[in-house]
């Protein structure tokens, strides 16, 4: 008897921690598999260290740190940027030619920011094409 597919498994099933935690950005599922290894994350409110541990997205509540996660949507994109002093944090602005957008090829600039630095400030800035994960 062969084995199912990952494809073939019904949903009810649930997917590996592991790849649902990459899913949401934690990093790889090497990576991911030290954090559940470590007791950092809980499902429904209970501590796994269980590799085979299964997660049904959407039923089951996968926590990190305190904080629910949520797989990222497969149209998600991060972009990491490191804002020099002297550019503005906005699409565009009358007063301030350069903003953090200048410094992006065009097929970056509808991207939003998740947070701010203040004009001379530097150092790291996430933009992200998905609206709603910048908010958080």
């Amino acid at each position: 008897m062969r084995s199912k597919s990952p494809r073939e498994f019904k949903k009810e099933e649930g997917i590996r921690i592991n790849r649902y935690l990459a899913d949401c950005g934690l990093g790889s599922r090497r990576k991911t598999e030290e954090l559940v290894l470590g007791g950092g994350i809980t499902i429904n409110g209970k501590i796994v260290t269980s590799l085979s541990t299964r997660v049904r997205p959407g039923v089951d509540r996968v926590t990190y740190k305190g904080e629910t996660i949520f797989p990222l949507s497969e149209s998600s994109k991060l972009l990491i940027l490191n804002k020099p002093a002297g550019y503005l944090c906005s699409h565009r602005d009358r007063f301030h030619e350069k903003t953090v957008f200048s410094l992006l090829p065009e097929s970056y600039r509808h991207y939003k920011i998740a947070g701010r630095l203040d004009l001379n400030s530097r150092g790291l800035l996430l933009l992200t094409n998905d609206g709603e994960l910048a908010q958080k």
